[in-house]
């Protein structure tokens, strides 16, 4: 799939009322996640979150009409000490080998997810620790508050979403999801099963063959010819088919973003390398298939006619940059093997070196971008590509407040600012946001989507709202077997 993290968004684009249905049956999907398991716990790659919703659930869910409802917790926690402390009771449940679910699982699922680079993330970074208050109550105790941590705690709007897990030695995982993992048929081959004691409700089909494709490009070929049912993602540069039709969905924003230290450590300095760049043509590389490009820093796109301005190509402004690089060049680190990233920050250098400005490129393997030792949490780059992960109401403050600076959290940037910290502790997102064009700690790129391919005959997968897996609502997908060619 990226990490993206195959988390979702977008308008939902679900099947006519009408159209024919039938219970039970086998779907058949094929995903492109780039690990090698549907363990998050085990495999830390960008995808494997996702895949993981079809057999696990978290503390919390999602509801199309609600929002954030209780799944495995009885109800949503209580709050205290200021929003520093969550109380959880849970609720009467069962994992799939029939062993109850109790306070212990939490801990020791919050243990292993530590143990990978996803626990080094929010809001798992934040938590102090998990106190046991009883056989099916956790106390959640957390450093500083966070306004989205009960929905992202072991919830559908993290990024990733990750679902509360067990595991055993020599096991295929095991959750309480509408799914239970039956066995690995193959090495990239997996069968699971219709449950009922999902809190999400008993499924409608009785059974998903699962396999994982190295190339998104087969998963296309896989629906062409009939051999899937589902194909997550989709590569959205070819061309569709009356055999399926294409749910797209928002992922995240990316951004090009700035270490407010260092090199960059001004907004004058800053500015001037926004000036060296062609913004425009940056956009076109990140994507050459994005219909519609981030046009501002505005969570909702809206134009800004001072942001224009700042962001225009004028390669003679950056002098100031130029003085700075005569005695060092500047760090542009990107994901290695993602021709995207490749694309674009190799015209950001060509950008940079006709102003006159000196810098290098790093690539970095997915697998530590973000890892403890990897170059955003140690700030060993100058500039980078990132993507912002925002919901419903924008969670600045995971990605850019005060409390959030590495190495405990995800403030990249390395930037503070208290007349941001008090535009978001007043809930002004909109003064934040102005904060951070007076600042310009980044470059927008773009709005980030995928794409599902659903065969004619599969009815109920939709695009929920963003952050929420696809996955999350496989209890409600079903077969028109009739239908099936």
């Amino acid at each position: 799939m990226r990490r993206r993290a195959f988390v979702l968004g977008g308008v939902a684009l679900g099947c006519a009322a009408a159209a024919p249905r039938s219970e039970g049956g086998l779907l058949r999907l094929a995903a492109a996640p780039l690990g090698h398991d549907i363990d998050p716990y085990r495999d830390d790659e960008f995808g494997v979150d996702e895949l993981s919703w079809l057999y696990a659930d978290g503390l919390v869910g999602w509801d199309r009409d609600i929002g954030i409802v209780p799944l495995l917790a009885a109800e949503l926690p209580e709050s205290a000490d200021a929003g520093r402390v969550f109380r959880y009771r849970l609720r009467d449940a069962a994992w799939h080998d029939g062993r109850p679910f109790v306070a212990r699982d939490v801990v020791d699922a919050l243990e292993a997810l530590r143990a990978t680079p996803l626990g080094t993330r929010e809001p798992y970074a934040s938590v102090r620790d998990v106190v046991m208050k009883g056989a099916r109550e956790v106390e959640v105790r957390l450093a500083a508050p966070r306004r989205s941590f009960v929905r992202s705690f072991f919830g559908p709007y993290g990024f990733p979403a990750i679902p509360l897990i067990r595991h055993e030695d020599g096991t295929t995982p095991i959750g309480t999801g509408p799914f239970s993992v039956r066995r690995r048929v193959e090495t990239e081959r997996w069968s699971l099963t219709r449950w009922e004691g999902s809190p999400r409700g008993a499924p409608r089909l009785d059974a998903l063959e699962l396999r994982l494709l190295r190339l998104d490009v087969t998963a296309n070929v896989q629906l062409l010819s009939g051999e899937a049912d589902v194909a997550l993602p989709l590569p959205s540069n070819l061309l569709g088919a009356d055999r399926f039709r294409r749910v797209r969905r928002t992922t995240s924003t990316a951004v090009l973003l700035m270490n407010a230290e260092g090199a960059l450590g001004t907004t004058l300095l800053r500015r001037a390398f926004a000036a060296a760049a062609d913004v425009p043509a940056l956009q076109r590389a990140y994507d050459r298939t994005r219909t519609s490009l981030l046009a501002s820093l505005f969570l909702s796109g809206r134009d800004d006619d001072d942001l224009a301005a700042t962001l225009a190509h004028r390669p003679a402004a950056a002098s100031a940059l130029r003085d700075v690089t005569r005695e060092r060049e500047l760090t542009l680190v990107y994901v290695g093997g993602s021709p995207s990233h490749e694309r674009t920050m190799t015209l950001l250098q060509q950008n940079l070196g006709l102003a006159g400005v000196r810098s290098s490129l790093r690539p970095c393997a997915a697998s530590v971008y973000m890892d403890e030792v990897g170059p955003l949490r140690s700030g060993r780059f100058d500039a980078c590509i990132y993507g912002l992960v925002y919901a419903d109401d924008a969670e600045l403050a995971a990605d850019w407040g005060c409390a959030n600076r590495p190495p405990h959290g995800g403030n990249f940037s390395r930037w503070c600012d208290p007349a941001f910290e008090s535009a978001i502790e007043r809930g002004d997102h909109g003064a934040a946001a102005r904060r951070l064009y007076d600042e310009l700690l980044c470059l927008p790129l773009s709005h980030a989507y995928e794409e599902i391919g659903v065969a004619p005959w599969v009815h109920g997968l939709d695009a929920p709202v963003p952050l929420v897996p696809a996955t999350y609502g496989c209890a409600g997908w079903s077969i028109s077997a009739a239908d099936r060619r």
